[in-house]
């Protein structure tokens, strides 16, 4: 579902840049795009567990790409609006598509997930068998 939701939501971003769709319409969509897409898809990858962790993270980080690449473009004069979006979007698309195809290989969670996890969030890891 997130896959679907992200790639839908970052075709309706490119499509209100490149047809210069009115400000309203546009400045809605873009925004909610490149502060929630990028990061939560990068933030899936990693297998924190709790969904408010996710978004927290997420949000954070998608803040955090959407300043450092048009400042890495800006700094390389070569600096575009949509050239920034488009890594933004090609960011988003591919950690979902990790995402999708790691699911679909290792079920819903990995081995590393389904390991007991004692109370400050850590993996259990058995003792060394005494001698």
């Amino acid at each position: 579902m997130w896959f679907v939701a992200s790639c839908a939501l970052a075709t309706a971003s490119l499509l209100a840049v490149t047809l210069d769709l009115d400000t309203r319409l546009r400045a809605p969509i873009v925004l909610v795009f490149a502060l929630a897409c990028p990061g939560i898809a990068l933030v899936r990858l990693t297998g924190v567990r709790p969904l408010t962790a996710q978004l927290s993270l997420g949000i954070t980080l998608s803040a955090t790409l959407a300043v450092l690449i048009p400042s890495a473009l800006l700094y390389a004069h070569a600096w575009s609006p949509l050239t920034a979006l488009v890594i933004l979007v090609s960011i988003t698309i591919a950690a979902s598509g990790f995402d999708v195809a790691r699911r679909a290989r290792f079920g819903s969670f990995s081995a590393a997930r389904d390991s007991p996890v004692d109370d400050r969030g850590g993996v259990v890891v058995d003792p060394p068998e005494s001698r």
